[in-house]
């Protein structure tokens, strides 16, 4: 029912048609030699949530190599489209967020604990799709992406490197938390104990990501509003980030 009614009230190609209870809506665009964006399905395939999707410190089946977000043919299809593109840049859009997020309730505890719904609970395919990009695209990725009702940006960094080799902007509700807060609530906090280097900013205020893709550099703003509850509502830049093609990372534009 649920892939019905996304049929039904999204404006969608006719190659996204169901067949039985199959429906495909990954798929890519081309923008000119600028941009291949590539549209994942993150929901469809994956492996069920460890743990009763509940955030936890990652048990051993979090690693398994078995497990998978994407499922094995949209996995080779991302991996195909990214070696393949000769384009400037390669933006992945997809639900969840990328970046591992790690938090702790007081500074110094030994174990952080990990949402499960998103790629920290995929580490096996999160790892594969990290490589991968390290292999092919260096410097030419950015991914967006949601479900979290705050901004989040930073670095994608693999577990067996210290360097970044993409970036990611998780864009905020539009109105989901009401106004938000420019105070420091124990979530911030949570994410402030643990050790999370590669996050260069989180904001607990609704808004969107406006990214400007130009040849030689990506900019990203994190667009906020300072109310949501009623109509006079002024918008503002709360931060912005550019990176350079060909050496990823973020740095704070000027």
């Amino acid at each position: 029912m649920a892939l019905q009614a996304w049929y039904e009230h999204m404006p969608l190609r006719r190659s996204a048609f169901p067949i039985g209870a199959q429906l495909q809506m990954f798929r890519r665009a081309r923008f000119g030699d600028l941009m291949d964006a590539h549209f994942l399905d993150t929901r469809q395939y994956r492996s069920d949530q460890v743990g009763g999707d509940r955030d936890s410190v990652p048990e051993p089946r979090v690693f398994a190599a078995d497990r998978t977000m994407l499922g094995d043919r949209q996995e080779k299809w991302l991996f195909d489209g990214l070696a393949g593109s000769d384009a400037r840049w390669n933006l992945i859009a997809q639900q969840v967020m990328l970046m591992a997020i790690g938090r702790r309730d007081a500074p110094g505890t030994a174990s952080r604990e990990y949402p499960m719904d998103v790629w920290s609970g995929y580490r096996a395919p999160r790892q594969r799709l990290l490589a991968h990009i390290r292999d092919h695209r260096p410097g030419n990725v950015i991914v967006v992406s949601g479900d979290a009702h705050r901004h989040y940006a930073g670095d994608l960094i693999p577990d067996d490197g210290e360097r970044p080799v993409a970036s990611e902007y998780l864009a905020t509700s539009i109105t989901s938390g009401g106004n938000g807060t420019d105070q420091e609530d124990a979530l911030a906090r949570s994410v402030r104990f643990g050790d999370n280097d590669f996050l260069k900013a989180m904001v607990d205020r609704r808004g969107y990501v406006l990214c400007d893709v130009g040849r030689d550099q990506w900019r990203g703003e994190l667009k906020v509003l300072d109310r949501v509850t009623d109509r006079s509502g002024t918008l503002s830049t709360r931060a912005a980030f550019v990176t350079e093609h060909g050496k990823a990372g973020l740095q704070r534009a000027r």
